[in-house]
Parts: structure tokens; sequence; C-alpha cells
């Protein structure tokens, strides 16, 4: 997994989105949960916040997998599948307030 720090960082929304990811790959269409992964909210207890350095109201906020904040927040999520001889990248774009703004996707 890959975070804004060290690959394999064991930061709760690193953790959180691991789990999410193998569970969504056992499914029928696992874009769809693995794009829902990415759009969690969802902000870490206190006691699990790491400690960066940074304000822990911030560390609150940057918890999320998706974050909306002032200045600061979730701009787009893309996946990419790959298989034998084919593929897909799936992009969404986000506006500021983490509204869905675009989709698109290339098969090849």
């Amino acid at each position: 997994m890959l975070s804004n720090h060290s690959l394999d960082t064991p930061w709760p929304k690193v953790r959180r989105l691991r789990g999410r990811l193998e569970a969504a790959l056992i499914q029928a269409d696992p874009m769809v949960r693995l794009f829902e992964a990415l759009a969690d909210r969802t902000r870490a207890a206190d006691h699990g916040l790491p400690g960066t350095g940074i304000p822990r109201t911030w560390e609150s906020v940057l918890s999320a997998a998706f974050i909306v904040a002032a200045g600061y927040e979730t701009r787009c999520s893309t996946l990419l599948a790959l298989a034998a001889r084919r593929g897909r990248i799936q992009e969404r774009n986000f506006t500021g307030d983490g509204g869905l703004s675009s989709d698109a996707a290339f098969d090849w």
C-alpha cells in the first residue's frame, strides 16, 4: 500500500484500506468496492493516530482515506487493473467539497 510516507507505513488508513482491498479482490466487480474504499471518510481514533509532528487535529483529518478539509482535500482517486493481455485505468476527480466532478476510464 502506498501513502504519503514510506511504502507499507502502518498508518491507520493504510491498514484499513489493505483489509478492504483484500475483500474487494474476491468480489465480482472489485473496481466498485475499491472506489468505495478510497472514498472512506472515516477518521482514526485519537489513540491510533501517528505522531508525525503535525498538530493532532490535522493528524485526525489526514487519517481518513478520503480527505475533505479547508485547503486540503482528495482531488482524485485512480485505479489500475491488469490482466494477462488487457488492462483498465480509471480515475475519478473531485471538487474541493468532495463531490464527483468526472469519472473516466481507458481499457486496452
